[in-house]
């Protein structure tokens, strides 16, 4: 089996990066990841100045992809239920704040 290619990702990758955000965001399709806002910021209007990735390819395949995006400030806000996670942070709280994210939209 050959090594695999690793090529700096393009414009064109774009349906391959949102697949793949769709995954780590165990999201089930590409789709589902976009309608996301905290998930969609990692990718949307790709590629934006600072943006940069890499695609793995092998046998002509692509195996695998890796990116980067500098945010801006706003867009490192916790998402809206995280905020709520804060009072858990002590050991003997850490089962409340499972059971909290457990029966949270948060929670994937």
């Amino acid at each position: 089996m050959p090594d695999p290619v690793i090529r700096p990702a393009v414009q064109n990758d774009l349906e391959v990066l949102w697949d793949f955000l769709a995954m780590a965001a165990y999201e089930p399709d590409a789709e589902a990841a976009q309608a996301i806002p905290s998930v969609a910021k990692y990718l949307a209007g790709w590629q934006r100045p600072g943006d940069f990735g890499f695609i793995a390819e092998q046998n002509g395949e692509i195996i695998g992809a890796a990116w980067a995006r500098r945010l801006a400030a706003e867009e490192l806000k916790a998402p809206s239920g995280t905020k709520r996670l804060r009072r858990y942070r002590s050991a003997s709280n850490r089962m409340r704040a499972a059971k909290v994210l457990a029966g949270s939209s948060c929670a994937r």
